[in-house]
């Protein structure tokens, strides 16, 4: 049934590039653009500056006065300190690229990696705020309840699962390699560096293209109802999602449900360039998937309390 799935998929996506070869291109384009405009500008650098923090084990440095709060709230190591503050102020998916990287290097075991990266991989704020509240909404009123359900819900996930992970921390004391024994930076280093971060952000831009072209598929169907699409549209593609959500003519209410739901979700992109970077098969997709899905019904209830 998956290979059937995925077959038909491909098989309409490439019927529509056809039939449909205006409305693809501008697809295609809007896509670029997205990626070039504000993934390379954003993203590209961070992961750089990222990959080299952790090559030369620096980490403890940008947040060891964090850690005596993360290790009582979360039980969380340094990196795990690292990979959780990433997730959350840089956008998806840099926190599941953290986490693949501090796993990968033997800096982050595999039970806390498992633990984080459902939680830690959300909206960057700054999107959040311009983009959702400010641009689609035009009301600063709802900044701060929209900020406490996108970043509650996933916070409220994580110590609802603390218990769990708890159970399968390393023994006290447990040591995990480290790749420098001093700080050395290197041109092959840094080489290494821009390379890996190159070639992600080059695969997270196929997937925004890709994922643009079948919103827009998405949007040329003939539903009779706008909340259909409006609800698939926000479930593929975050940002082509809040722009088409914030276009169409619902009650607030409605509305503003769809749009918390979308960035906390994420969209399938972000689902599929999550699966592009993790390095293990420690860190499961599956589990992520289930994990983020209870998140999603966490963030419908904190909006529902909020607009009743």
């Amino acid at each position: 049934m998956k290979r059937f799935f995925s077959a038909l998929t491909l098989f309409v996506l490439l019927f529509y590039l056809f039939s449909h070869p205006s409305d693809a291109f501008a697809a295609a384009q809007s896509g670029l653009h997205l990626w070039f405009d504000t993934l390379i500008p954003t993203l590209l650098p961070m992961m750089i500056f990222s990959n080299l923090l952790i090559q030369l084990d620096l980490v403890h440095c940008l947040v060891r006065f964090l850690c005596p709060l993360t290790s009582r709230l979360f039980c969380l190591s340094t990196y795990g300190t690292y990979a959780l503050i990433i997730g959350f102020l840089c956008g998806f998916p840099m926190g599941s690229k953290t986490i693949s990287d501090l796993s990968k290097n033997g800096q982050l075991s595999d039970a806390e990696a498992s633990y984080l990266l459902p939680f830690v991989n959300n909206v960057s704020p700054m999107f959040l705020i311009n983009v959702t509240v400010l641009q689609t909404m035009r009301d600063a009123r709802y900044l701060v309840p929209t900020l406490l359900i996108v970043y509650g819900a996933p916070m409220i996930y994580g110590i609802l699962t603390n218990q769990s992970f708890r159970k399968k921390m390393p023994p006290t004391g447990a040591v995990y390699k480290k790749q420098t024994s001093k700080i050395q930076i290197r041109f092959e280093l840094i080489d290494a560096c821009i390379m890996n971060a190159v070639f992600t952000i080059l695969k997270l831009g196929c997937y925004v293209i890709l994922f643009s072209i079948l919103s827009r598929l998405i949007q040329s169907l003939p539903f009779q109802d706008v909340w259909l699409p409006a609800f698939l549209v926000g479930s593929i593609e975050l940002t082509n999602g809040i722009t088409f959500i914030g276009a169409q003519d619902f009650p607030f209410a409605q509305k503003y449900f769809l749009l918390c739901l979308t960035c906390v979700w994420g969209g399938l992109c972000a689902l599929a360039q999550t699966q592009s970077v993790l390095a293990s098969n420690v860190l499961s997709i599956r589990s992520y998937l289930k994990a983020r899905i209870l998140i999603c019904m966490i963030a419908c209830l904190l909006t529902v309390c909020f607009l009743l």
